[in-house]
């Protein structure tokens, strides 16, 4: 955590002057490979978390694709007498992508 915030807070240093920040403010001196490799570590795990926020955005549904398949299911409901539910697992059970056909 300490070298995340001491490289935050100088960003235009490398890895043997972000040491010697270190050094001066808790009085151990890390070796600048250990720096790197801690804020390469911590480079990487974030590329993986915004790599996984993309994945689990990309399967949302847009909020108005949403609304249009609940009216559907809504309209489908009140003309055929069936409940929504029922509506929505025969739309889930039939449906085939257009890519498909």
């Amino acid at each position: 955590m300490a070298v995340r915030q001491v490289a935050d807070a100088h960003p235009g240093l490398g890895a043997s002057e972000l040491a010697d920040v270190i050094a001066a403010r808790i009085g151990i001196r890390p070796a600048p490979s250990t720096v790197q490799a801690i804020l390469a570590q911590e480079a990487a795990a974030a590329a993986e978390r915004e790599r996984r926020r993309q994945e689990r955005a990309a399967l949302r549904v847009p909020v108005t694709t949403a609304t249009a398949i609940m009216v559907a299911i809504r309209k489908v409901s009140r003309e055929t007498g069936l409940s929504c539910a029922q509506v929505a697992a025969i739309a889930a059970a039939t449906y085939r992508p257009e890519k498909d056909l």
